[in-house]
């Protein structure tokens, strides 16, 4: 006869429940936190407000996907397969690439800055923030996939969580203190970015995966597994965010501002499921 109190316990005091349970935590806070300041960013910007802002991280996820040219995605791999000093050359040839690529997307986007503002509809001084939040998700991301492939949860939801107060607090502060609107919401995504990747390049420094020397063979290896990745993560981003970048071209901003508060509404129900 199964003793499913004995393997309740088991389960429960697993490695990978205990794991599962700090990502669903921390994912939950993230996402739960600016559904309940809703009420406070509704009261102060208006649904154009919301429109450029939705326009605005629209923007920061088609680059931050096209420059991580899928290296990400090789580094739960490259961790079981590497040495440590090895490990620590990848990432950084990782960053380089990502870093180089930044550049070359922001020098296109300069050139075709007409089309691609118009595009987005997004103020023209303003397009090098796109760039800035792009690097530095790319840096937080390569330590978040070091993290979930070291095992260390804890670590991983201890640097989502800040980087997420630090873009609400300075958020908060700005559109209903300095009532900046949508400039104030903006500015608290680029400084949740900005700021948190500052530890994150601190502790690639202390293990020795910043600045290693240019190797050709793992800038081949990560390029050749990670570009066939692009078309597949593209994909996955445009079935959630054509819709309103469509509505922006095909409806009001007043439309796609409400849109776009809805669409939080329903990120409540989407943890639930």
């Amino acid at each position: 006869m199964i003793d499913f109190t004995r393997v309740f316990h088991r389960v429960v005091g697993s490695r990978l429940f205990k794991a599962s349970s700090i990502y669903m935590v921390g994912y939950g806070l993230k996402r739960i936190v600016p559904f309940l300041l809703l009420p406070v960013m509704t009261a102060y910007l208006t649904p154009e407000d919301y429109a450029v802002v939705a326009l605005f991280s629209i923007f920061i996820a088609i680059v931050t996907m096209v420059t991580s040219c899928g290296v990400l995605s090789s580094v739960s791999l490259e961790y079981l397969n590497k040495s440590e000093g090895d490990f620590a050359v990848y990432l950084s040839n990782c960053l380089l690439i990502m870093a180089v690529a930044t550049g070359l997307v922001a020098g296109v986007s300069l050139l075709l800055s007409d089309w691609v503002l118009s595009l987005f509809r997004i103020p023209g001084n303003w397009l090098w923030t796109v760039f800035l939040v792009a690097i530095c998700t790319n840096i937080l991301n390569l330590v978040f996939y070091t993290f979930q492939a070291a095992h260390r949860p804890l670590a991983f939801i201890i640097l989502l969580l800040c980087m997420t107060l630090i873009e609400i607090s300075v958020s908060v502060f700005l559109v209903v203190g300095q009532e900046m609107h949508w400039q104030g919401r903006v500015i608290g995504l680029i400084m949740g970015a900005s700021l948190m990747s500052i530890p994150a390049l601190i502790w690639l420094y202390r293990h020795k995966a910043l600045l290693r020397p240019v190797n050709p063979d793992m800038v081949k290896a990560a390029l050749i597994f990670g570009l066939p990745l692009v078309p597949h993560y593209a994909a996955m981003l445009l079935s959630t965010m054509s819709d309103r970048l469509l509505l922006d071209h095909l409806a009001t901003r007043t439309e796609l501002g409400i849109y776009t508060v809805a669409f939080q509404l329903s990120s409540v129900v989407y943890i639930l499921i």
